[in-house]
């Protein structure tokens, strides 16, 4: 419905750019303008959220243990914590407030949420082994959607959930008849019928240790939105086009609307302003008298 919304909003705008005299009133053209800033707004800082901090599949085997703490924890730093997990596979290192673990959760074994996602394709993998195409089509996308469809197993019978399940099933059809729907019919078609068994069946069974931890949970609903999402996969094209307005042949005030929209924006990621492109265009306005 946003990306509906953006498009609609896009439209009316690049009508409004060809024109030298605008035939938008002017309230409606705040409107939009501070509506897309707040939708960019948000999307930016998801970007960013995914950018400086992803979640990550991990495919190794089980390492040996290592003397030292080495840290791959969400946070990225290296600091002492009242209590520091290392992956019982991978050895790496991690704090546990930063993956909602704390003392009193602890168990025996404890297994960083990449390896719990590399986990997952494993099983899926061996369950299509007899099918030579299948296993490159099991990337971590795939682990994301099949273990945020474990998640909402636990959810089961909560009332308004059964569309969102068949709407997340039918996305993750899409795209992979989208990506892989040409180069590897029978593979895809494997993979598909065994998604909308899901459909006609239920809920797949969730194995207790490929459960995300909390943070894990979260994380990968921001990846699948960061790498899946059409509103945010159109995030780039969408400020190219208020770069655009940004030109000498577009009248003043809708420049003034799009500086107004990119500041907006890049409340959401302040990194934005670091690129060249945006700080030129933005640069070569501040003479408007505007």
């Amino acid at each position: 419905m946003l990306l509906a919304i953006v498009r609609r909003i896009n439209h009316d705008i690049q009508g409004a750019s060809r024109h030298k005299s605008n035939t938008l009133e002017t309230t409606y053209l705040n409107l939009i303008f501070d509506v897309l800033g707040k939708i960019n707004a948000v999307q930016a800082r998801l970007l960013a959220f995914h950018r400086d901090r992803p979640l990550e599949m991990k495919l190794c085997p089980p390492q040996p243990d290592t003397k030292e703490d080495v840290f791959d924890c969400y946070c990225k730093t290296a600091r002492e914590e009242n209590l520091n997990i290392q992956c019982d596979n991978c050895k790496l290192c991690w704090h546990g407030p930063c993956v909602s673990t704390y003392q009193e959760m602890m168990r025996d074994e404890w297994i960083c949420d990449g390896c719990r996602l590399g986990r997952v394709a494993t099983g899926e993998r061996q369950k299509f082994g007899h099918n030579q195409d299948v296993p490159m089509l099991l990337d971590d996308i795939y682990a994301m959607r099949q273990t945020f469809l474990s998640t909402l197993s636990h959810r089961s019978g909560v009332s308004g959930l059964e569309p969102t399940v068949c709407l997340h099933l039918a996305r993750w059809v899409d795209e992979l008849e989208t990506k892989y729907g040409k180069t590897a019919k029978a593979a895809t078609r494997v993979i598909v019928h065994g998604i909308l068994d899901y459909w006609e069946k239920g809920f797949p069974a969730a194995n207790a240790g490929d459960n995300l931890t909390e943070e894990g949970e979260i994380r990968v609903i921001l990846a699948l939105l960061a790498q899946t999402s059409p509103l945010l996969l159109s995030f780039r094209n969408e400020m190219k086009f208020l770069i655009h307005l940004l030109s000498d042949n577009v009248s003043p005030s809708l420049r003034k609307l799009s500086i107004k929209t990119i500041e907006r924006t890049v409340e959401g990621d302040h990194q934005l302003m670091l690129l060249p492109i945006i700080t030129k265009a933005v640069s070569r306005r501040l003479t408007d008298d505007t």
